[in-house]
């Protein structure tokens, strides 16, 4: 977990293998998920978790997209 200038937090989790699984706003158990990574058998990332997603970049909000 961690904490910026303003006091918002976010969680990321990882899983066994040390890879980034969720990205979560807030804490884990009442924060809300943002990302989710998947991974083919190869280790490479199986889906795009940016897409559609907003995100908060100091008072500008920006919708990343293709």
């Amino acid at each position: 977990m961690s904490q910026d200038y303003y006091g918002n937090t976010t969680t990321k989790v990882y899983d066994k293998a040390g890879r980034l699984k969720y990205v979560i706003d807030g804490n884990a158990s009442s924060g809300t998920l943002c990302a989710t990574y998947e991974y083919n058998p190869n280790g490479s990332i199986k889906n795009n978790p940016s897409e559609g997603v907003e995100r908060d970049i100091g008072s500008v909000m920006m919708k990343i997209s293709k």
